[in-house]
């Protein structure tokens, strides 16, 4: 069964002054705002890195814990392959951490992937950068994150500085 996450998704959220923005306030109720949630917890515990080595069905468990009816495996896939053509996600076959190498997911940090304006705080680009991370026999020692701050072509941050110099 395809999903249509384009309702669920929101780019632009409405914001209070002084208010903060996170990944939840992005998406609607259900598997998708629940599967960043868990993502996102997982990711605070290596802050630099923001690596998580979760597989689907630890996600589909840990997304599940608090409903009557569990999500299906189809549809916690299904999410995770939104968030990967976001690019707020990405699948790593092989990642050096902690002295271990293993699988995961890595986790574009929120600000780096949104940007507030004029009291709202709007996606502009999903913030994982460089190599294809889930090749066949590729090692991933560390991601670049886009930011505000970024320079580079890749992205709409960098392109919108240069244009501005």
């Amino acid at each position: 069964m395809p999903y249509n996450w384009n309702r669920s998704f929101r780019k632009d959220v409405p914001l209070k002054p002084g208010e903060v923005c996170d990944w939840p306030r992005h998406f609607r109720m259900g598997v998708l705002r629940d599967v960043m949630t868990y993502l996102e917890a997982q990711a605070k515990r290596h802050p630099i890195e923001r690596f998580t080595w979760v597989r689907v069905s630890t996600i589909l468990v840990g997304c599940s814990k608090h409903r009557k009816q569990p999500y299906s495996h189809a549809a916690v896939e299904a999410a995770l392959t939104f968030l990967t053509e976001l690019g707020i996600i990405a699948r790593v076959s092989q990642m050096e951490i902690e002295g271990r190498i293993c699988g995961g997911y890595l986790v574009a940090l929120h600000d780096h992937a949104c940007k507030p304006i004029e009291g709202r705080c709007s996606f502009w680009c999903g913030g994982l950068s460089g190599l294809r991370f889930n090749k066949p026999g590729v090692r991933v020692t560390a991601a670049k994150f886009h930011g505000p701050t970024c320079d580079c072509a890749d992205c709409v941050y960098g392109r919108e500085r240069r244009a501005k110099k």
